[in-house]
């Protein structure tokens, strides 16, 4: 994890190979997914330490850690919002038990990870959660036989095969449910593979207006898990989940950009349609009740 010649401290106690043998040797807290994006995280980290990294102007300007995190002095963007680096008390704002634990859980991962097999003399925890933070939320998921990042989402194609990667500048795009660019992945017909990937317009972009690609649909709380915010257009994203420390409660989170609603009952029905008005706020805690 360090250039012949660079003088870029080191991040890992051993190399890579000493790394991915720390977390093959404890698959019981390291699955194989999370190690491909720590190994990812790694490359962010080598690259912010190098003043000489070819992708050391990208880094500069990506959302930055907060102190005590040494990167906080070299990356200059704005502050990075994103639920692994909240406060404990920040987190529990949230109302939702699930996604504090969840949290908790993979942080208390991350912290494993560093004690075993990161260099502390080069960076601290909160650079290392910040790291994961910046693959999580600017990671995207592209189908090498489609388009991605339109009107049609972020998933694979019905045909295609889908790749997980991060892209330089391009990740610079906000979300939106009406995007104004996609992203392409060029095959090669005669090897099968791929030569390059492009972001293109979907239609007419005046001078000075945002460029914008879909993320993906994603319910509210996997949205804010992953990227650090809920979309902020009228997007339906509805969905509803238990509340961990009350089990006869329920939230439901959608429309109203992202507005948390704590119900105590929840009517159920097919189809809303021809339903009396009175009927939807019916009831102690019945949908017109919302808290």
């Amino acid at each position: 994890d360090q250039r012949d010649g660079s003088r870029a401290k080191p991040v890992t106690k051993g190399g890579l190979r000493a790394f991915l043998a720390f977390c093959k040797s404890n698959q019981g807290v390291v699955s194989p997914e999370a190690t491909i994006t720590l190994v990812v995280a790694l490359q962010i980290l080598s690259e912010a330490l190098d003043s000489e990294s070819s992708l050391a102007q990208y880094v500069k300007v990506l959302p930055a850690p907060r102190p005590p995190a040494r990167l906080a002095k070299t990356v200059r963007g704005p502050p990075m919002v994103h639920p692994l680096l909240f406060a404990a008390e920040a987190l529990e704002e949230t109302q939702n038990a699930t996604l504090c634990a969840a949290v908790a859980k993979e942080r208390h991962m991350l912290q494993f990870i560093y004690e075993g097999a990161l260099c502390a003399e080069s960076l601290t925890c909160e650079d290392f959660l910040w790291a994961v933070a910046i693959v999580r939320s600017r990671s995207l998921n592209l189908s090498l036989h489609g388009d991605v990042g339109g009107s049609g989402g972020g998933g694979a194609g019905s045909d295609g095969e889908e790749l997980q990667c991060m892209l330089p500048v391009i990740d610079m795009a906000d979300h939106s449910a009406e995007a104004n660019c996609s992203i392409r992945c060029v095959m090669s017909k005669e090897e099968g593979s791929m030569v390059a990937i492009e972001l293109f317009a979907q239609s007419a972009i005046d001078q000075g207006s945002a460029v914008t690609i879909d993320y993906g649909h994603r319910g509210l709380r996997d949205f804010f898990r992953v990227y650090g915010f809920t979309p902020g257009e009228s997007e339906c994203r509805s969905e509803i989940f238990e509340d961990a420390s009350n089990p006869e409660a329920v939230f439901v989170n959608g429309h109203r950009k992202g507005t948390f609603f704590h119900l105590s009952r929840i009517m159920v029905v097919s189809s809303v349609l021809g339903l009396p008005a009175s009927q939807l706020g019916a009831g102690e805690g019945g949908a017109g009740s919302g808290r």
